[in-house]
């Protein structure tokens, strides 16, 4: 039987003009089992569009009722039923008992999002929880960057995911694995606490000489901050 834990891996990032590439040193697959409790920001998005289409994403917590994603996770074009669809948290293996289930109110994709030849561009969107989340040490919104925070190939970034972990499951880096991945965090070192630096686009699943590609936070601070601080105000 297949199954999914938290897996960590650490990575090399490389600025590319409003977005970051990040080559894995160890493919998510291939990375390491993450201690429980390590990321407590970490999300897991399971959407359906008729519950038998169905398809997974990672994210991160950014306050008590949103979660970061990637938009391409959301695709609208699959005609996602968000009744059905569900956010996870406080979750180290995707296993009924270990998660907490969110249900979805709203969802907000970047006005500029769109496919540009083989992968996105301003690929990054906001899921708005129905209800508000209680803090815990297995759960916690993650730091966000300052628009001034630089980071390169000295900086020590790490990527999580939930990679198959089961006897039966793929352990070669196949697609199904690093799609599940799309749209979870690229965190970095800053002082003595991590930052997300980048939200995961796209890549090719470690293949060597094709890096995969995030979209920067600290470009998208605005909108992030806009429907936070929005939703704060009219409480």
């Amino acid at each position: 039987m297949a199954f999914y834990r938290l897996v960590t891996a650490l990575v090399l990032i490389l600025n590319i003009g409003g977005s970051l590439e990040a080559e894995v040193r160890s493919s998510i697959i291939g990375g390491h089992d993450a201690p429980k409790g390590k990321w407590p920001w970490m999300a897991h998005l399971n959407i359906t569009s008729d519950g038998k289409d169905r398809w997974r994403c990672g994210g991160t917590i950014v306050s008590d009722q949103w979660v970061l994603t990637a938009a391409n996770c959301l695709d609208l074009q699959r005609s996602p039923n968000w009744r059905r669809s569900m956010v996870w948290v406080g979750s180290h293996s995707l296993q009924k008992e270990s998660a907490r289930y969110m249900g979805i109110e709203n969802i907000i994709i970047d006005y500029g999002f769109r496919a540009q030849g083989s992968g996105y561009v301003n690929d990054i969107a906001l899921v708005k929880l129905k209800k508000k989340l209680i803090f815990s040490q297995n759960v916690a919104p993650v730091t966000l960057p300052s628009i001034d925070d630089t980071f390169g190939s000295s900086s020590e970034c790490w990527i999580t995911g939930w990679g198959n972990i089961g006897t039966n499951g793929n352990q070669d880096g196949g697609m199904d694995a690093c799609k599940g991945d799309y749209g979870g965090p690229l965190v970095c070192r800053k002082g003595g606490d991590y930052v997300q630096v980048g939200v995961m686009s796209y890549g090719s699943c470690g293949l060597s000489g094709r890096p995969g590609v995030y979209t920067q936070v600290s470009k998208y601070l605005r909108f992030i901050n806009y429907y936070i601080k929005k939703d704060s105000a009219e409480v």
